[in-house]
């Protein structure tokens, strides 16, 4: 079962002078693990030896995480069960700080039986959740000294991408569960 993980980044740069313009820039990548990690070069603003000022860095990820998560009860106790899909996509400059976060994330619950004596996540003491989707975005705006600077000079700089599925199962103080959380991102 193909499960997909779909984020999208964008770098908008606003500069200050007679004729302000807005570049924007984008990149995009695909695979299907629930753990992603590829770099994303950028042009630099060019400045132009100080004659154009970089006056603002917008920074956004937009994405959606979908999977499945199968969970059993072996108590001998009625229980509630979740199950959680979810995932944290990152922007990152090159020395590791984070430019913008988003975790989109769903959560399916369960009232169950007691075990029933089968491991199937099915009967009375079982459930899947076959289906779980969620999306989500978020964006930063920067314009301190410190990020413009990282952003402008003349070449290009490598930024880092990583989506990280965070998945899991809970309720019951014995339970059995499967998790599938495959990702593909787009930036």
């Amino acid at each position: 079962m193909l499960k997909k993980f779909i984020a999208g980044t964008a770098l908008i740069c606003a500069a200050s002078m007679a004729n302000a313009a807005v570049i924007t820039q984008s990149g995009g990548t695909s695979g299907t693990t629930n753990i992603i990690e590829t770099s994303f070069t950028i042009d630099l603003f060019d400045d132009m030896g100080g004659t154009r000022t970089l006056e603002s860095v917008s920074v956004s990820i937009s994405g959606g995480i979908d999977g499945a998560v199968n969970i059993e009860s072996l108590d001998a106790e009625p229980a509630t069960v979740s199950a959680t899909l979810t995932a944290d996509l990152f922007l990152a400059d090159a020395i590791g700080n984070v430019l913008v976060i988003t975790v989109p994330s769903i959560v399916g619950t369960a009232d169950l039986t007691a075990f029933d004596s089968v491991i199937d996540f099915g009967g009375t003491s079982g459930v899947m959740f076959p289906d779980l989707m969620a999306e989500s975005s978020d964006s930063e705006l920067y314009t301190d000294i410190d990020t413009l600077s990282f952003f402008t000079g003349t070449g290009s700089v490598d930024l880092l991408f990583s989506a990280l599925a965070n998945s899991r199962a809970e309720g019951a103080g014995n339970i059995i569960s499967q998790i599938t959380t495959n990702a593909n991102a787009e930036y």
